[in-house]
C-alpha cells in the first residue's frame, strides 16, 4: 500500500542557500552564475539541488540555450521568501497542533 505523502514545503539548508541566491539577485540566473555565488558547493551538488527544487516547484527554468557544446539553463524562483515562510510556518504549526491533540 502506497501512502500519499503531504507535500512538505520545507527545504534543506543547502536548498535555502540556492533559493537565497536567487531571491537576493531578483532576476533569473544561469546554473553557472549560481555556482559562482556559492563557491563552497561543488557544481554537481548545485545541479542536484536545482533538480530537487525544480521537482518540488520552488524554482522554474526560464530559458534553455546552447553555448557551444554546453546546455545552459536560467532559473527563477516560483515563490517569494514571504510565501515560503508563511507556508513553512503553517506546515510546522499544523504538525505541532496535531501532536497536541493526540
Amino acid at each position: 500500500m502506497v501512502k500519499n505523502k503531504k507535500k512538505q514545503p520545507s527545504i534543506s539548508p543547502r536548498e535555502v542557500d540556492v533559493m537565497n541566491t536567487l531571491w537576493e539577485e531578483g532576476k533569473p540566473l544561469l546554473g553557472t552564475e549560481i555556482c559562482e555565488r556559492l563557491p563552497k558547493l561543488k557544481n554537481d551538488k548545485i545541479q542536484r539541488l536545482l533538480e530537487k527544487l525544480l521537482q518540488r516547484e520552488f524554482i522554474e527554468v526560464i530559458e534553455t540555450f546552447e553555448d557551444g557544446t554546453v546546455l545552459n539553463r536560467s532559473y527563477s524562483t516560483m515563490i517569494t521568501p514571504e510565501e515560503y515562510t508563511e507556508k513553512y510556518v503553517h506546515f510546522k504549526m499544523s504538525k505541532f497542533t496535531w501532536c497536541l491533540l493526540k
